[in-house]
C-alpha cells in the first residue's frame, strides 16, 4: 500500500491536534475542514509545519491533491474531499 504524501500527513496530524484548532479545525461531518482565519493560520500554522507563510502554496498543494472548496468566505474557508475523513486515516 503507498503511504500519504508528507502534505497530506502532516494536514491530517495538524486537524487532530488541539494545538491549531483556533485556525483549522474538522468541519462537523468529518469530511472536510475550514480554515478560521487565513492570515493567522499562514503566521502561525503553515510558518510551523510547512516552512512558508504563503498561502497561495497551500491552496496550490490542496488542488494538487484533489481537495475541492466547498464555502469560502472572506477570512474562512472550507475544504473537503472523499478520501480525507476524521477518524480514517491511514499513514
Amino acid at each position: 500500500m503507498n503511504r500519504p504524501a508528507k502534505f497530506i500527513s502532516k494536514l491530517y496530524e495538524i486537524l487532530e491536534t488541539n494545538e491549531y484548532r483556533k485556525y483549522i479545525r474538522w468541519l462537523p461531518s468529518g469530511n472536510g475542514f475550514t480554515i478560521l482565519k487565513i492570515e493567522e493560520f499562514s503566521q502561525k500554522v503553515m510558518v510551523e509545519n510547512f516552512n512558508t507563510k504563503c498561502f497561495q502554496s497551500f491552496l496550490r498543494q490542496l488542488s494538487m491533491y484533489g481537495f475541492r472548496m466547498k464555502k469560502n468566505e472572506r477570512n474562512k474557508k472550507q475544504y473537503e474531499h472523499q478520501y480525507f475523513v476524521r477518524g480514517k486515516f491511514q499513514g
